[in-house]
C-alpha cells in the first residue's frame, strides 16, 4: 500500500518518548525514495501517453500517485526534522561531547549538523557577556542554592575550580562543589546529585509532651527520694515500704508504657524511628531537670504535694 513505509518512520518517532533519540532508520528511508521514484516515474508516463493519446482516463491516477508523492514527502521532512530537534535539545543536556551511545543512533549528516550547531552556539555565547562570554547553557532553571552535594559515579580525574582547587572525582566518592560547574558533569552522567534527607521531608519538630509525664516524672522522683532516705535503711521489710515500691513500679510502668507504644508503632520507616528518638530525648531531658526547677515544681504542684504528705506520714508511722 503506497505510504505505507513513510508512515512507520513517523510510528517510530512516536514509539520513543522524548529526550531520546532512536537509531537512524535509513532502510527506511532509502526504501521511502525509493517508493517516491517508481510513483514519480509512472506519472511522468501517463502524463506523457494522455498527452499524446489524449486519454481523459489516466488523469484520476495521476492525481491519486502526486498525493502520494506529496504525502511522502511531508513524512519524510517530519522524520528528519524531529530528530533535528532532538538532536538540537541533546546539545543543551549533554554539552558540547555527546555520549558514545548517542552519537551511535545519529547519521553522518546529523553528526555533521549537530557541529554546526554547536559551532554557531559556541558563536553566540562569545558574542555576549563581555570579554569571557557568557554561558547560556548554565542555570537552565534557578538554582536554589550555589554548592550542592554530589557523588562520583565513575573515575573522572582531576577537576578544577574557580579557585584553583584541584579535586580528585574518583567512584563513590562525594563532594561539595558549585552547582554551575557540576551541571555540565551531571548530565554526562559523572556525577549524581545528592539530595538531602531534610529536603523533601521538610522540617521534623519535636512532638509536644503530655502534661501528665512530667507529674508522673515528679511522683517518681519523689518516691526515689523516699526510698533513699537513711532513715528507711534498716526498715526494708516494712508494710510502708513495700507500698512504696509498689507505687514507684507502678508510676514506672505509667511512664514507660507510652514510650513503648510510641517505639512499636514507630519501629517501621525513618520517620517513626525519628519521632520515637525524639520522644525519648525529651523524656530524659524530663527526668535530668535541674534542682532549681524541680524545686519550682515541687512547690507549685498539688498533685506532688499530697505525695510528699504520703510520703511524710509513712516515715512518721515508720518511726
Amino acid at each position: 500500500m503506497f505510504c505505507e513505509k513513510a508512515i512507520e518512520l513517523i510510528r517510530e518517532l512516536h514509539r520513543v518518548s522524548d529526550g531520546q533519540l532512536p537509531a537512524f532508520n535509513e532502510d527506511g528511508l532509502r526504501q521511502v525514495l525509493q517508493e517516491m521514484e517508481a510513483l514519480y516515474e509512472q506519472n511522468q508516463a501517463d502524463v506523457s501517453e494522455a498527452k499524446a493519446a489524449g486519454r481523459a482516463d489516466l488523469i484520476p491516477s495521476i492525481k491519486l500517485r502526486h498525493c502520494c508523492l506529496l504525502r511522502n514527502r511531508r513524512c519524510v521532512v517530519a522524520y528528519l526534522y524531529d530528530r533535528l530537534l532532538r538532536i538540537r535539545a541533546l546539545r543543551w543536556e549533554y554539552g558540547s561531547v555527546l555520549p558514545a551511545n548517542v552519537r551511535f543512533h545519529m547519521s553522518a549528516e546529523e553528526v555533521q549538523w549537530f557541529g554546526q550547531y554547536k559551532k554557531s552556539l559556541a558563536s553566540f555565547m562569545r558574542s555576549i557577556g563581555g570579554q569571557e562570554g557568557l554561558d547560556v547553557t548554565q542555570d537552565m532553571k534557578p538554582p536554589k542554592s550555589l554548592y550542592i552535594q554530589v557523588r562520583c559515579l565513575k573515575d573522572h580525574g582531576e577537576f578544577e575550580i574557580d579557585d584553583g582547587t584541584v579535586i580528585l572525582l574518583k567512584k563513590n566518592s562525594q563532594h561539595f562543589l558549585p552547582r554551575w560547574k557540576c551541571e555540565q558533569l551531571i548530565r554526562q552522567g559523572v556525577l549524581e546529585h545528592v539530595m538531602s534527607a531534610g529536603g523533601h521531608g521538610g522540617s521534623h519538630h519535636l512532638p509536644q509532651q503530655r502534661p501528665q509525664r512530667c507529674d508522673l516524672v515528679l511522683q517518681l522522683v519523689v518516691l526515689l527520694l523516699c526510698l533513699f532516705l537513711p532513715q528507711l535503711c534498716d526498715l526494708q521489710r516494712s508494710q510502708q515500704l513495700r507500698i512504696l515500691k509498689v507505687q514507684l513500679l507502678q508510676c514506672t510502668a505509667r511512664l514507660v508504657a507510652p514510650l513503648h507504644l510510641d517505639r512499636t508503632r514507630g519501629q517501621n520507616g525513618p520517620v517513626g524511628r525519628r519521632q520515637q528518638n525524639h520522644r525519648l530525648t525529651c523524656s530524659f531531658s524530663c527526668c535530668t531537670l535541674s534542682c532549681s526547677t524541680l524545686r519550682s515544681a515541687l512547690s507549685c504542684t498539688s498533685r506532688l504535694a499530697a505525695c510528699c504528705c504520703s510520703a511524710a506520714s509513712a516515715l512518721s508511722n515508720c518511726s
